[in-house]
């Protein structure tokens, strides 16, 4: 193994072994994974004229793309020591987005803001399948709780996600809710690139919009915002 020094790579929940060299192994407790390029040295360094921006060298972070990061840690980790067990759920400190040129950097920032994740998806009655028979059939066979709106059946199991089952509408076809922090900021960002919206449906408690839209298979988007 080539010699290693840390200046280049790497925390996700916990500290990992650092290195400098391309194609250099680093070895997490859930594996071995193959460094595939070193960044240039930040300079923003804790301890000199930028610490008031950073705490912390991120000359001495690894970066994960998002998949190998839920495929190496996923939710949680477990800790052993003699005597004992200790489980943590690992969270996402930061994300760092690239973008292609300069002028989309404040595009897609400002999405990157307001933009929490996928809140769920919405499927439809079909083929002859009622919204109640869909939604019971994912409770029996996942034991998921079924819960019942005006308009349309959610269910759920214990942990993050869920299905929205709607009443109405007879589509192979589904849709997507897209959560955001900020609900107006999401819709300017939206319009700012040239998408079209629906008529918003406001409430109290919670915000939804329709792009006009489609994803190119034909499911429909919402953004929502929920208290």
């Amino acid at each position: 193994m080539a010699p290693w020094t840390p200046q280049s790579t790497v925390t996700v929940g916990r500290v990992l072994l650092a290195t400098t060299r391309k194609n250099s192994p680093v070895r997490p407790d859930t594996g071995m994974l193959t460094v595939i390029g070193v960044l240039e040295p930040t300079g923003l360094r804790a301890g000199g004229d930028s610490q008031g921006i950073i705490l912390r060298d991120i000359d001495l972070d690894i970066y994960f793309p998002l998949s190998v990061s839920e495929t190496a840690f996923g939710d949680s980790i477990m800790r052993r020591q003699a005597g004992s067990m200790e489980q943590k759920e690992i969270q996402l400190s930061e994300i760092w987005l690239q973008v292609r040129n300069m002028e989309n950097v404040e595009r897609i920032a400002g999405i990157a803001t307001n933009v929490l994740g996928i809140e769920h998806p919405g499927l439809y009655p079909y083929g002859g399948a009622t919204a109640k028979d869909i939604a019971e059939w994912y409770g029996k066979v996942f034991g998921f709780q079924v819960k019942e709106g005006n308009s349309s059946f959610f269910v759920a199991g214990p942990g993050p996600g869920r299905i929205e089952v709607m009443k109405a509408g007879d589509t192979d076809r589904c849709h997507i809710a897209v959560l955001v922090s900020n609900f107006e900021a999401a819709v300017a960002a939206l319009q700012a690139q040239g998408i079209e919206l629906e008529e918003p449906n406001i409430k109290p408690d919670n915000k939804a919009v329709y792009l006009k839209q489609t994803d190119p298979a034909g499911n429909r988007i919402h953004l929502l915002w929920r208290r």
